[in-house]
């Protein structure tokens, strides 16, 4: 029988390994879905008004198979704090509800675009939705199982995060009421309200990176200043990015009450956005290359002194 000690020991390198793989497949995926989109659009010169409208082009596979990557990978990922860990959860859940609840159906066929029937359309989001609701009841009764049964597990939590895991759960239920009881403005608006809260979220975690990145005192000041300025940079970036793809949005139901007003002319902002994305994930992977998170990055004396994320 083999005994704890002539066990072989598990090698440092496979939780940064992973780490690394996760961090780079973000922005793989992204360079995946742009790729899907020139695809479809350079032979014609023909351009959706929204990078969500080719969901009805022949990039819709691609469309979704992106969102349900980034879902899983967001999710996976374990953030540095919990409360990061936190928000890349809730990120990753609401990508699924942008991948099945597609924008609501243009008044008129547009270039390339294959549409289906407003029937259809309803079905396949009864259908995907009800199965992400049904795979989020069974993970959080098997994370709620765990969490009763393996003290030695627990990952250690914080204020600001329990905070935000409530804010969570509120927002995903908030989701799920408007599916079964209020689906016709679900089917309206769920795609761009999900969709603009996950890049408010990605943005929260970025400003949380660049708080972390300023604090790492194991790491070269220079080095350690550098990238606390590049997290920076890249979070007002997207605060910019959201904030035009608010008013945008605004400023069309605004004028069009009526109308298809949530599918306006956004392509530029959501580029932006999905590049400042994959930005943030790129310059992760460099800093963190030899690292799994940021924690070996900051002392334990310097640990204390942090705000209680």
């Amino acid at each position: 029988m083999t005994t704890a000690s002539q066990r072989t020991p598990e090698s440092p390198r496979t939780g940064r390994d992973t780490y690394r793989y996760l961090r780079a497949g973000m922005a793989v995926v992204i360079v995946m879905l742009f790729a899907a989109i020139a695809i479809d659009s350079l032979p014609t010169d023909c351009w959706q008004n929204s990078i969500s409208a080719y969901y009805y082009t022949a990039a819709r596979n691609v469309f979704v198979a992106t969102l349900c990557c980034l879902g899983i990978l967001l999710i996976v990922y374990k953030g540095s704090k919990d409360t990061e860990d936190v928000l890349l959860n809730l990120a990753g859940t609401l990508a699924f509800i942008v991948a099945f609840v597609p924008i609501p159906l243009p008044d008129n066929t547009g270039c390339q675009q294959v549409l289906p029937t407003a029937d259809d359309r309803s079905a396949a989001i009864s259908n995907n939705v009800g199965a992400v609701i049904v795979a989020l009841a069974v993970a959080w009764t098997i994370t709620a199982f765990v969490y009763l049964v393996d003290r030695e597990s627990r990952s250690e939590t914080s204020r600001w995060g329990n905070g935000l895991r409530a804010a969570s759960v509120l927002v995903v239920a908030a989701f799920i009421i408007g599916f079964w009881w209020f689906p016709d403005e679900f089917e309206a608006t769920a795609h761009w309200v999900a969709a603009v809260l996950i890049f408010v979220i990605i943005g929260a975690v970025v400003f949380i990176n660049a708080y972390l990145a300023g604090n790492q005192d194991m790491q070269d000041p220079l080095k350690r200043e550098r990238y606390r300025r590049v997290y920076r940079v890249i979070g007002w970036m997207m605060v910019g990015s959201v904030a035009g793809a608010i008013a945008m949005a605004v400023i069309g139901r605004l004028s069009h009450p009526h109308g298809d007003a949530w599918n306006i002319p956004i392509f530029a902002l959501e580029t932006a956005l999905l590049l400042e994305f994959a930005l943030f994930w790129t310059v992760q992977s460099f800093e963190l290359w030899n690292h799994a998170d940021r924690n070996t990055l900051i002392s334990r004396e310097n640990q204390e002194t942090l705000a209680p994320l």
